[in-house]
């Protein structure tokens, strides 16, 4: 079976949001359920509001659900997007 390259886009619900926090949290399960973690990517949106990317590899057995769902149950998440799925192979 191969890996997947999932990327989300991660909307605090404030702008003082501590964002290294949720992309600690969410690394944490990433990697509890097998996977890899890349470095994180803080975005200016507009008026102090940033927006955090964040991409992981995990067996695509695993579908999307599962990581979309703790994503968004994690304290000061507004949204969660998955901006890009990418299937590797090797």
């Amino acid at each position: 079976m191969a890996d997947m390259i999932i990327t989300f886009k991660i909307m605090p619900e404030e702008p003082d949001t501590d964002l290294n926090k949720i992309f600690e949290e969410l690394k944490e399960f990433v990697e509890k359920e097998g996977g890899k973690t890349g470095q994180p990517k803080i975005q200016e949106i507009a008026f102090g509001l940033k927006s955090l990317e964040i991409s992981f590899a995990i067996d695509e057995k695993k579908g999307t659900e599962m990581f979309e769902d703790v994503a968004r149950n994690i304290d000061e998440v507004g949204s969660v997007e998955v901006i890009g799925i990418t299937r590797a192979l090797g």
